[in-house]
């Protein structure tokens, strides 16, 4: 019987793993599907050049294809080798603390992010294919308007240099659809915490929790483990969009399951399923906390409204909490991974994303 070939790029990744491993669990689901991976591991690379590690223990998944999806002619050759019918595309540099790091980080972002979605876009039509293209971006698109964050385009108002990257991956995703009549879901992802998957008992991927690569719920709740005073900027009362990455990755099974039934156009969701004031996920997984001068030129009373009808119609699940996913997360943790114990120059900031 003929199988519907899925790419996945970006999978070895904090996401991308976690939905290959997913997969693998649910073979059951997935009987109509063949999958090929390809990512060129650099994820780990990142963390380490910053002085972070993961902080946990689980079963890696070598991807089919180990290369550097940016460079036109070896991202063609996996296309025109695999002949996908659905692209999850997964693999960006993601941290926007790291973009900003200098010059170099900054320009890298933006050219390895631009140029991975390009080649997906431009080598399927190069190639004559017509997969349906799943891409995960970012809510921090818009920034912090005043109004609602929508599940449509927005104008590219992101404050760092990987938020605006991503908002090119966006404005590209919708004019393959006007061009070529190309079928995009973009999924624009929250802040992802945790490390599990449903049906899988142990952890399924990575947990960064350095200043770069660490996100705002894991980065608190390290500090509280290792009793180092959770650093919230300003009172803290910025809401911030949350999702759990079960949910992620969930949305993202049920994604490949109907790519067949996705019609051209760019379709946008807005994958998040609470949003929440920094000191109210402080406060949550609990700890001290510390309040720091805020560095930032923002609004630190903003309370985000974002709008997720479409992603929790998507999703077709009630969706996990933080207090619900904290203890499995939090038994997942191993603090003695922590090299040197070298918490004052690993926490050095409070980065909320």
């Amino acid at each position: 019987m003929f199988k519907r070939r899925v790419l996945i790029t970006g999978s070895t990744g904090y996401i991308g793993h976690a939905l290959v491993r997913f997969i693998h669990a649910h073979a059951d689901l997935f009987h109509d599907f063949e999958f090929f991976t390809a990512d060129n591991d650099l994820r780990a690379e990142w963390v380490t050049s910053c002085g972070g590690c993961s902080l946990t223990d689980y079963e890696e998944v070598p991807p089919h294809y180990a290369d550097d999806l940016s460079i036109y002619l070896l991202f063609r050759n996996i296309l025109k080798e695999v002949h996908p019918s659905v692209i999850v595309h997964l693999a960006s540099q993601p941290s926007a603390p790291y973009s900003e790091r200098d010059a170099y980080s900054r320009i890298y972002t933006q050219k390895n992010n631009l140029a991975m979605l390009q080649n997906i876009l431009y080598g399927s039509r190069d190639l004559k294919l017509s997969p349906a293209v799943i891409v995960t971006t970012t809510t921090g698109i818009p920034g912090a308007p005043s109004s609602a964050i929508l599940e449509e385009p927005m104008a590219n108002l992101a404050g760092s240099s990987y938020h605006v990257s991503r908002g090119f991956d966006s404005a590209n995703l919708g004019l393959a659809a006007r061009q070529w009549g190309f079928r995009c879901l973009e999924l624009r992802t929250s802040i992802v915490y945790g490390v599990h998957v449903d049906d899988v008992m142990e952890p399924v991927t990575r947990l960064d929790w350095d200043f770069f690569f660490g996100t705002v719920v894991h980065r608190f709740l390290v500090s509280s483990l290792v009793s180092v005073p959770i650093p919230i900027y300003g009172k803290g009362s910025q809401k911030k969009p949350i999702i759990a990455l079960r949910d992620v990755v969930m949305s993202l099974a049920n994604a490949i399951l109907r790519s067949q039934d996705m019609a051209p156009g760019h379709e946008i969701m807005n994958q998040v399923t609470e949003c929440l004031p920094v000191y109210q996920i402080a406060d949550k997984i609990g700890g001290e906390v510390r309040h720091v001068p805020n560095p930032r030129v923002e609004n630190e009373e903003h309370q985000m409204e974002i709008r997720n009808e479409k992603f929790l119609k998507l999703l077709n699940i009630i969706p996990t909490t933080l207090s619900r996913e904290l203890h499995s997360l939090t038994t997942s943790v191993d603090i003695g991974k922590i090299p040197h114990k070298d918490f004052d120059r690993i926490f050095k900031g409070a980065y909320h994303s």
